[in-house]
C-alpha cells in the first residue's frame, strides 16, 4: 500500500508458463526465480543501457499511474518460446506486440480482456530497431483493441528503445500495463488466504511471531485495503455513460437544496373509554340531603 509501484507475479501464471509454452512440466525454482530476473531486468534496462527512447522508473511512474492507490502493475515477457522451437520462432516487432498482449505471456494469472487498460509501457531491447515501427505496431494493437482502454486517456502507451539486446535473444521485449484485470488476483488471493486462516492451517509455525493476539485486527485492516482497491478498479474500469438530459436533470435535481421539514406533535383529544375511565379513577364526594 504505500509502495510507489509493485510488480505483481503469480506462481500460477509462472507454472503455467512453463508448462504450456516452454513445454516444462515440472520447473525448478532456480528457473521461476529466472523467469522473474528476466522480466525485472528488461524493466531496468533503460536505467543500465543507452538507447533512442530512454526511459527510468520515475518516468514509468509518472507515466503509468494516474491514481496514488492505483499502482499495482502487471507485466508479460516476449519472445517466450520453447528450446525445441526457438530455430523456427518469430522475431519481428509486430509479432512480440502480439505475443506482449498474450495472456498466456502474463505474469500474473489474470486475464487483460476481464478489465480495462488504464496506463501501458512496452521496452524493447535490440541492436538496430526502428522507433517508426515501433510506435506503429503499438498503435495498431491499441486501435484494434480500444474497447479494452479507457477513452479518457487517449495516450496511454508508452514506449522506450535501448539498444543492447539480452544474451539469449537478438531482441526482447517487456510490457508493463496498470490493469483493471489485477482486482481479480487480488480477489482470488484473499479468497483462498481467507479459507486457509478460517482453518488456522499453517498456524502452529508462526504463532510467536507473526500472528499475535493483536493480529485479527491487522488482518481485517489488511481486507478492508484489499475490498476498496477492488472497489475502485471496479469503479474505473467501468465505462462512463455519456450524459443524456435525464443523466442531467437527475444530477441537477440532487443538488438542488430541500427545505428540511418541520414536525409537529399533536395531542390526541381523549376518547370517550378514556374519559369515563379517568371519571371512574376520581374519588367520589359525598352528597348533601338539601
Amino acid at each position: 500500500e504505500h509502495a510507489d509501484l509493485v510488480f505483481n507475479f503469480d506462481n500460477e501464471a509462472l507454472y503455467n508458463i512453463f508448462n504450456k509454452t516452454l513445454k516444462k512440466s515440472s520447473p525448478s525454482y532456480q528457473e521461476l526465480n529466472g523467469l522473474i530476473a528476466k522480466v525485472m531486468s528488461g524493466i531496468t534496462t533503460p536505467l543500465r543501457f543507452p538507447g533512442q527512447l530512454n526511459s527510468d522508473l520515475r518516468k514509468l511512474a509518472t507515466n503509468l499511474i494516474p491514481f496514488p492507490r492505483l499502482h499495482f502493475l502487471t507485466s508479460s515477457y516476449a519472445p517466450l518460446t520453447a528450446p525445441s522451437a526457438k530455430e523456427y520462432a518469430r522475431l519481428s516487432i509486430t509479432d512480440l506486440t502480439q505475443q506482449l498482449f498474450d495472456p498466456a505471456n502474463q505474469m500474473a494469472a489474470t486475464d487483460m480482456r476481464s478489465g480495462r487498460f488504464l496506463t501501458a509501457a512496452a521496452l524493447f531491447r535490440s541492436k538496430d530497431l526502428s522507433s517508426r515501427a515501433v510506435e506503429d505496431a503499438m498503435l495498431t494493437m491499441q486501435s484494434k483493441n480500444a474497447d479494452y482502454f479507457v477513452e479518457w486517456i487517449p495516450s496511454a502507451v508508452q514506449t522506450a528503445l535501448t539498444s543492447v539486446p539480452p544474451v539469449d535473444s537478438p531482441i526482447a521485449a517487456t510490457f508493463v500495463a496498470n490493469n483493471t484485470c489485477v482486482q481479480d488476483l487480488f480477489r482470488r488471493t484473499h479468497s483462498q488466504f481467507a479459507a486457509l486462516f478460517k482453518r488456522r492451517a499453517f498456524m502452529h509455525w508462526c504463532k510467536h511471531t507473526l500472528f499475535s493476539l493483536h493480529s485479527r485486527s491487522q488482518e481485517k485492516a489488511h481486507f478492508a485495503i484489499l475490498q476498496t482497491l477492488e472497489r475502485a478498479w471496479t469503479r474505473w474500469s467501468l465505462p462512463r455513460p455519456s450524459p443524456t438530459w435525464s443523466t442531467w436533470c437527475r444530477s441537477t435535481s440532487s443538488t438542488r437544496r430541500r427545505r428540511p421539514r418541520t414536525r409537529t406533535r399533536r395531542r390526541k383529544a381523549p376518547t370517550r373509554k378514556g374519559a369515563t375511565r379517568a371519571r371512574k379513577a376520581l374519588p367520589s364526594t359525598p352528597r348533601s340531603n338539601d
